[in-house]
């Protein structure tokens, strides 16, 4: 019975110490892995604080001409009703005309 419970007790140990064996290895390969990125990391964070500097900056220099930007412009008024009937006369006149060798040189 002794030996039977002996025998029970070193399976369970080495069942333990064999789980503890895998973790050490997974705990090696995340440390690896860690220590290879950090380089990346490191160039992660210098452009992100770059990136956050400069988006700042941006935004302070293009506020006021921004806020200038999003005015509406006054609408544009016609010209009076006059001129406009002179100008529609003008253009009637020159299409009605022939054209003429001078003109179609320029």
């Amino acid at each position: 019975v002794e030996s039977a419970q002996a025998k029970q007790q070193l399976t369970s140990a080495l069942l333990e110490l064999e789980r503890m064996h895998s973790q050490e290895a997974e705990l090696f390969t995340a440390q690896f892995e860690l220590e290879r990125l950090q380089p990346f990391k490191e160039e992660f964070e210098a452009l992100r604080t770059e990136h956050i500097v400069l988006r700042r900056r941006m935004l302070s220099q293009h506020r006021p001409a921004a806020a200038a930007t999003s005015r509406v412009p006054p609408p544009k008024q016609s010209p009076p009703v006059s001129e406009r009937r002179a100008n529609h006369e003008a253009v009637c006149e020159r299409q009605s005309r022939p054209s003429t060798p001078e003109m179609t040189i320029l």
